[in-house]
């Protein structure tokens, strides 16, 4: 197998890319599902996994020069910036991080008040809410351009979803909302353009992390190349990019014996989003042994933490956004259904039930990791990709956008499921024409068992095959 083919690959990805871009414009504020090419959006998503499924055999099989890498890098890049100027496509979180950074730039904590208020603040008493109802009249989203009615002519908060709850999103996220708005308010290239150079970032951690585990730098085309990532990151701009640096120096650092430094790394992770700590005894396993190392670990992790999370913390209460998406949200999932319908009949509160024994569950298998698994050279991204991987497939909530988790760790052991299933997890954008033609039922039974059953028995087979393998 030749260069050539790890370039034809890329060119078919960037055509994916290309025909997303084109179709984003028929996706219009003001038009309803039933003028959306919704089919042609997901299947091209499902095609650009399955492209990026090809990219395993063909890396193995090729050699890439420092100047092949430059140019495909570059040109992961490039697919990126070409959703520049892009309507998102159905998803509309980003108009939340809009918000939020405008009311911290303004002095405000993001965290006090919810949207609603905001929109209902022009009598308010209140001057930070009389205030902040003003910014939300003169200021206008950069993508106004994109419709077909009224609508966008309102104030951004009355395009929040969930404008009752006030702010999910931690402290180190809002801090880069911030940014943003600084740059230019309300303006959704500009979070774009930040974006970039996080990636940079990412990249250029990426190879240093894959040079410290012994592995090809070219391996981490999975991740620059992968049409999901690139489409959630710059079409409808999902902020979980802002979480692969601090997850990459988290690795970077345990791999150099630096264990204070990966401690506060994965702190910040935390303060991005909270998930992150659940992977502490798998990324400080090598200090398993040394108490005295370890306990310094933990309460660092944890005070660090706390103190990073604070502001979000005491928010928690009436019209939290935590805690509802902690306690109620359940959108597109696989095997949090089945649990739920195990506790249904047992309890008058089967969902926290469920939730609760997921939680279990995944911390145990991250105990195990952390503590009882034997080691290999790849222990450490191995564990954490089952890990990560397993709460996907129990939570209550699988977005598509949630595969950055597990695909960042793609480059140290390349997975034949994971990446198919960053393809056809594009499956769930027909849910929005379903809903709209009473088709849920079909969706819940029929559309999310085929994104997530044939990758889960793929996984499967490769956890199976490495154990044998290491044994």
């Amino acid at each position: 197998m030749s260069r050539k083919s790890i370039y034809i690959i890329t060119v078919l990805i960037g055509g994916v890319i290309v025909y997303i871009r084109s179709l984003s414009g028929d996706f219009l504020v003001g038009t309803t599902t039933f003028d959306h090419p919704y089919i042609q959006f997901a299947a091209a998503l499902v095609v650009g996994g399955g492209l990026a499924v090809l990219l395993i055999p063909v890396l193995k099989a090729v050699s890439l020069s420092k100047r092949d890498l430059l140019l495909l890098f570059g040109l992961g890049l490039l697919f990126r910036s070409l959703f520049m100027g892009s309507m998102p496509i159905y998803e509309d979180d980003w108009n939340r991080y809009l918000w939020d950074g405008a009311v911290t730039a303004q002095g405000i904590n993001p965290y006090q008040y919810s949207p609603l208020e905001i929109v209902e603040g022009a009598e308010s008493d209140n001057k930070d809410i009389q205030r902040l109802h003003e910014f939300s009249l003169v200021h206008r989203s950069a993508t106004d351009q994109y419709s077909q009615d009224k609508y966008y002519g309102d104030p951004i908060t009355e395009r929040i979803n969930h404008p009752d709850l006030r702010t999910i999103y931690p402290p180190v996220a809002q801090g880069f909302f911030t940014v943003a708005t600084l740059i230019s308010p309300l303006n959704l290239d500009v979070l774009r353009g930040l974006y970039l150079a996080v990636d940079l970032l990412t990249f250029f951690l990426l190879i240093k992390t894959l040079q410290a585990y012994g592995r090809d730098q070219k391996w981490a085309l999975l991740y620059v190349l992968n049409p999901l990532l690139i489409y959630s990151g710059y079409n409808v701009v999902h902020m979980d990019l802002l979480l692969m640096p601090p997850l990459l120096l988290t690795l970077l650092w345990v791999k150099q014996d630096a264990p204070m430094k990966a401690a506060i790394a994965l702190s910040v992770a935390s303060a991005v989003k909270l998930w992150p700590l659940l992977l502490a005894p798998i990324f400080f396993r090598a200090w398993r042994t040394k108490i005295a190392t370890y306990a310094m670990i933990a309460v660092s992790v944890a005070g660090l933490s706390l103190i990073f999370n604070a502001p979000l913390l005491l928010s928690i209460g009436e019209n939290s956004g935590l805690s509802a998406y902690t306690g109620e949200w359940e959108r597109n999932s696989f095997l949090f259904p089945i649990i739920f319908s195990f506790f249904d009949p047992f309890t008058i509160a089967p969902g926290q039930m469920s939730r609760l024994l997921v939680a279990i569950v995944v911390s145990l298998i991250s105990l195990y990791y952390g503590f009882v698994a034997k080691p290999d050279a790849l222990t450490v991204p191995a564990a954490l990709m089952v890990t990560i991987g397993l709460l996907l497939f129990l939570s209550p909530t699988g977005y598509p956008w949630y595969l950055y988790w597990v695909l960042i760790f793609l480059p140290f052991v390349p997975s034949y499921g994971f990446t198919l299933l960053s393809g056809l997890i594009g499956l769930y954008y027909v849910r929005y024409a379903m809903g709209e033609r009473d088709l849920s039922k079909w969706y819940e039974n029929v559309v999310v068992p085929l994104q997530f059953t044939l990758p889960l028995l793929v996984i499967g087979y490769e956890v199976l095959r490495r154990r044998q393998n290491v044994k």
